[in-house]
């Protein structure tokens, strides 16, 4: 999975965030700096079931109500 690959190199380069969005390659922060992390483009489907494995099904329902 992408994410997995994209949270390992995170990881390795000691990031204290990940910032996702659709559309837009994924942003760490490294020192108070935001940074690209790779040249992966998630589209808004891919982002949406990745909010669904993060959440699972009972919160996703609710970010989904939410708006």
């Amino acid at each position: 999975m992408q994410l997995d690959r994209i949270l390992k190199k995170a990881v390795d380069k000691d990031a204290s965030d990940v910032h996702l969005s659709a559309q837009i390659a994924p942003i760490m922060r490294l020192n108070t700096q935001l940074e690209q992390l790779d040249n992966t483009i998630f589209s808004n489907d891919e982002m949406e079931q990745l909010a669904l494995y993060i959440l699972g099904p009972e919160a996703y329902k609710v970010y989904e109500a939410a708006g």
